[in-house]
């Protein structure tokens, strides 16, 4: 397979979040069949299973202004890691996918906030400089 998949070694697989690096933008047709794509894989995961273990959860998508990422919540449960994310990559082969990030920080520097975001985010470091 030609897609590189980077597990961060510190993250647990309970709860952590999966972001799909895209080699260029795409438009919303493409979007929607990605995020069919990776929906599908992870019901196979919660009702079929991998490797003998069951995936426990898949959250809501979200991508970056330029439509070049997406990340997603997951819980592996006892689902196998290595059959799981092989079977992820066979499923997004055909896109263009340069890397399969997992259990990394959000990528700030390709983000971009919306006002009420940059509030809130202002907000949130005052509380933590006075609680300090």
């Amino acid at each position: 397979m030609n897609i590189k998949i980077d597990i961060n070694p510190d993250v647990s697989l309970d709860m952590f979040d999966l972001e799909i690096h895209l080699a260029k933008a795409i438009f919303e047709d493409l979007k929607k069949e990605i995020e069919d794509k990776v929906s599908g894989w992870v019901q196979k995961g919660v009702e079929e299973g991998y490797g003998g273990g069951y995936m426990h959860y898949g959250g809501d998508y979200s991508w970056d202004k330029n439509n070049e990422w997406v990340r997603v919540p997951l819980d592996m449960g006892s689902a196998d890691e290595e059959v799981a994310f092989n079977e992820l990559e066979k499923i997004i082969l055909p896109y263009p996918v340069e890397q399969i990030r997992i259990g990394y920080d959000y990528p700030e520097d390709r983000y971009e906030m919306n006002e009420e975001e940059k509030q809130l985010l202002k907000e949130l470091n005052d509380l933590k400089k006075t609680s300090s």
